[in-house]
C-alpha cells in the first residue's frame, strides 16, 4: 500500500515538475514574442507577400525568364504601381485631409449640438452626454503625441521597408532553400501534407487579398460616389478608408461606417440617416451581388471565428495585427485540417455536432415537461 501511494507521489511529482516547465517555457516564450514582435510582424508581412507574388512570379517565369529576374521584375513592377497609385490619390487625400483637420472644432461643436438636441429627447443619454467632452478627445494630448510618435518612427518605418522589399525579392528569387528547411522539421510521413497545406494556404490567401482588394475598391467607389451625390463633405477620404477597411472585415466597415455617421451627424440627424441607409445598401450589394461573383470560393470561416481573431489580433499588435488576422486564421485552418481534421471519417464532426444539438433539445423538453 505505502508502495503503491509513494508510486502514486511520485507520478504527481512528474507530472508537477512538467507543468511548471510548461509554464516556464510559455512564459518565456511570450516574453520572446514581446520583444521580437517587430521582426516577427515584419516577416509575417513578408511571407504574405511572397505567397501573393510567387504565382505571378512563376507566371513570369515560364515566359522563358530566369527566376531570378521574374522576381526583380515582379516585385519592381508592383512598386511602380504602388508609387503611382500614391501620385494620384495622395494630393487630393492629403488637402482634403488637411480641410478636414482644420474643420474639426467646427465639427465637434456641431456634433455635440446634435448630440445635445438628441440627448433632450432621452434623459438618461442627457446625463451621459454631460460626461463627455469631444473637445478634449479630438484636440487633447493623446492626438498630438500620437501625431508626434507617428513623425519620430518614419526613419524606423522607411528601414524596415527597405528590408521587407529586399527579403521579399531573396524569397521570391530563390524560394527552394527556404521551403527544404521548413520541411525538414516534420518526419517523412507528414512531408506530404506540410506541402499540400502550403499550397492550400497560398491559394486560400491569394483569393482572399484579391478578392478584398476588388470588393474594396468597389465598395470605396460607391461611398465616396453616395456621400458625394448627397453632399456629405471629404466624401473621397472616407471611399479611401472604407476601401481599406475591407481587409479587415465587420471591424474596419463597422468602424468607418460609425466614423462617418458621427461625421454626418455633425451636421444634421438627417444627414446621418442618410449616409446610415448609404452604407447599409453598399453592404446589400456586397452580400448579394458583387461579393459572391467576386468570391470564387468560401474561405470556410466562421464569421465569429473571423471578428474572435480580428480584435484579438489587434489589441496584440494594432492595426497590422488586425491586417494579419485572415492570413493567420487560414493558416491555422488549413493546418489543422491536415494535420487533425483529415484523420476523421467524412462528416464526423458535422454528425457529431448535430447529435449535441439533439441531446441539447431533448435536455430542454424533458427540462419542460418535468416542470409541467
Amino acid at each position: 500500500m505505502i508502495k503503491s501511494m509513494s508510486k502514486d507521489n511520485s507520478l504527481n511529482y512528474i507530472d508537477l515538475e512538467r507543468l511548471v516547465l510548461f509554464i516556464v517555457l510559455l512564459l518565456l516564450a511570450f516574453r520572446f514574442v514581446q520583444l521580437t514582435i517587430s521582426i516577427l510582424i515584419l516577416f509575417a508581412l513578408v511571407f504574405l507577400i511572397f505567397l501573393l507574388l510567387n504565382p505571378v512570379v512563376v507566371w513570369v517565369e515560364k515566359r522563358k525568364i530566369k527566376r531570378g529576374w521574374a522576381a526583380l521584375i515582379t516585385v519592381v513592377s508592383v512598386l511602380i504601381i504602388f508609387a503611382v497609385l500614391i501620385l494620384v490619390l495622395l494630393p487630393p487625400i492629403i488637402i482634403q485631409s488637411n480641410k478636414l483637420i482644420d474643420q474639426i472644432p467646427e465639427i465637434t461643436q456641431g456634433l455635440l449640438a446634435q448630440l445635445k438636441t438628441i440627448s433632450e429627447q432621452i434623459p438618461y443619454l442627457e446625463s451621459l452626454s454631460s460626461d463627455i467632452d469631444l473637445g478634449k478627445i479630438v484636440s487633447g494630448p493623446p492626438l498630438v503625441s500620437g501625431l508626434a510618435k507617428i513623425g519620430s518612427n518614419i526613419v524606423t518605418v522607411i528601414f524596415f521597408g527597405a528590408l521587407g522589399i529586399f527579403l521579399v525579392i531573396f524569397m521570391l528569387a530563390n524560394p527552394k532553400p527556404i521551403i527544404m528547411g521548413l520541411l525538414q522539421f516534420f518526419p517523412e510521413q507528414k512531408v506530404f501534407r506540410v506541402r499540400e497545406g502550403i499550397i492550400f494556404l497560398s491559394r486560400d490567401i491569394a483569393t482572399w487579398f484579391y478578392s478584398a482588394l476588388t470588393i474594396g475598391i468597389i465598395n470605396g467607389i460607391t461611398v465616396a460616389v453616395g456621400l458625394a451625390v448627397v453632399g456629405v463633405p471629404f466624401a473621397f477620404v472616407f471611399g479611401i478608408l472604407y476601401a481599406m477597411a475591407e481587409f479587415i472585415p465587420y471591424i474596419g466597415p463597422l468602424a468607418v461606417a460609425i466614423l462617418a455617421i458621427f461625421f454626418a451627424l455633425s451636421q444634421s440627424f438627417v444627414a446621418a440617416l442618410v449616409v446610415l441607409v448609404i452604407l447599409i445598401i453598399v453592404q446589400i450589394l456586397e452580400a448579394t451581388v458583387w461579393g459572391p461573383l467576386i468570391l470564387s470560393r468560401n474561405l470556410d470561416l466562421h464569421p465569429v471565428s473571423i471578428i474572435f481573431g480580428v480584435l484579438t489580433a489587434e489589441t496584440l499588435l494594432g492595426v497590422l495585427g488586425a491586417l494579419l488576422a485572415i492570413p493567420f486564421l487560414l493558416t491555422i485552418k488549413i493546418f489543422y485540417y491536415e494535420f487533425y481534421r483529415i484523420a476523421f471519417p467524412p462528416n464526423f464532426l458535422d454528425d457529431e455536432a448535430g447529435e449535441v444539438m439533439e441531446m441539447q433539445l431533448e435536455h430542454t423538453h424533458e427540462h419542460k415537461k418535468r416542470k409541467m
